[in-house]
């Protein structure tokens, strides 16, 4: 297998917003140059940065569509807590080798999900690694110049709590698969141990 150089690596895997970016939060300058250029705005700019590590967040060999949507899912959960909709981001990917079909397969998945929630990847790093880890930090802007967003400090006894899914089940599930939790202490046959690596 060749090895593939950053710049192959960006050129042919993570290019995918190309010159539509201006449609996703009008963005200057994307992928390809020493950096991105984002229009000024009148509205405070929101960031948040969230980084998977393998072994520490996902168990090795995890699907790499499964990788991309989990990478980008929990840092638009961080914006939507805020009320806030992401524009654009930057991703820093660390890997063990440049295995073209992790990465096409990566990279589809990422660039699917970057569509759908009106994303641009506007630039970032590829570095070799002995672990794999991805990276992500979103920028998006508030509705209004006096950077109105739902905060934790705003919180007041008697507001609601909403949440999706089941409290816990990720852990638990990083958990089995790692095989740092004994079955016997939830529960698992193995028909669902190997559905949670699909």
């Amino acid at each position: 297998m060749v090895a593939l150089s950053e710049f192959d690596i960006i050129k042919q895997y993570f290019s995918f917003s190309g010159h539509g970016i201006q449609k996703s939060g009008g963005v200057l300058l994307g992928v390809g140059d020493d950096a991105a250029i984002l229009p000024s705005s009148k509205t405070p700019i929101v960031i948040a940065t969230d980084t998977l590590i393998e072994g520490v967040h996902f168990p090795k060999y995890f699907p790499p569509q499964h990788l991309a949507s989990r990478a980008l899912g929990v840092n638009i959960s961080d914006f939507a807590a805020m009320g806030v909709k992401p524009t654009a981001m930057t991703m820093a990917l660390s890997l063990p080798s440049s295995d073209p079909q992790w990465l096409a397969e990566f990279s589809k998945s990422l660039a699917q999900q970057c569509e759908y929630y009106g994303i641009a990847l506007i630039g970032g790093d590829t570095t070799k690694s002995p672990c794999l880890s991805v990276s992500l930090t979103l920028l998006g802007n508030t509705h209004d110049e006096a950077g109105s967003t739902l905060r934790r400090s705003a919180a007041q006894d008697g507001d609601d709590v909403w949440v999706t899914g089941s409290l816990g089940k990720g852990a638990a599930a990083l958990a089995l698969l790692t095989e740092t939790i004994a079955s016997d202490e939830w529960p698992c046959d193995l028909a669902e141990k190997e559905n949670l690596k699909e």
